[in-house]
């Protein structure tokens, strides 16, 4: 297992190469995943990041879902550490308990769930209030060696990749 600061420093190196081109075009295919996953499909109230320029692109998996007839969710940082979930249409508050399905950023995943994130705990103090099924999106260079778990860290169900979709057993 290599250390965290590492693999950011690694991951976020990989992701700033990628050409706008490939992003999309493994953007297009983590979502058509993404809207395949039955825990989606039954879903009524769904959360997702909001892409940052290097991060899998999942706007049109946002835009799918309201046409889906589900509620959209985005994130909202509230303080240090913190954030909430409100509506991408009125910009309401959710509580974490009323989520079905949520889509979350990293930037490194294991075959076991865990994530590795930008290091600040946003998604993990967030994750750790909810029920909700929980799925990490990755380039497939993003899916890397057992990554060490700490306590407070919170395991994915699923991590969808281009070409595979990784049920794990949380």
């Amino acid at each position: 297992m290599s250390d965290a600061s590492g693999i950011r420093k690694r991951m976020l190196r990989m992701m700033k190469s990628i050409s706008q081109e490939e992003r999309g075009d493994v953007s297009a295919r983590i979502v058509i995943r993404l809207l395949d996953i039955r825990e989606y499909k039954a879903a009524r109230r769904v959360f997702c990041y909001v892409p940052m320029k290097s991060e899998i692109d999942v706007l049109p998996f946002m835009l799918q879902a309201r046409r889906d007839g589900k509620q959209v969710f985005v994130p909202r940082i509230t303080g240090a550490g913190t954030m909430d979930a409100v509506s991408s249409e009125n910009s309401s508050v959710v509580d974490p308990a009323d989520l079905d399905f949520i889509v979350t950023p990293g930037l490194a995943f294991d075959r076991t769930g865990s994530r590795l994130g930008r290091g600040a705990g946003y998604y993990d103090r967030y994750l750790a209030k909810t029920k909700a099924f929980k799925v990490g999106v990755a380039y497939p260079f993003q899916l890397d060696e057992p990554l060490a778990r700490e306590p407070w860290d919170i395991p994915m169900d699923a991590v969808v990749l281009p070409n595979e979709t990784i049920h794990t057993e949380v």
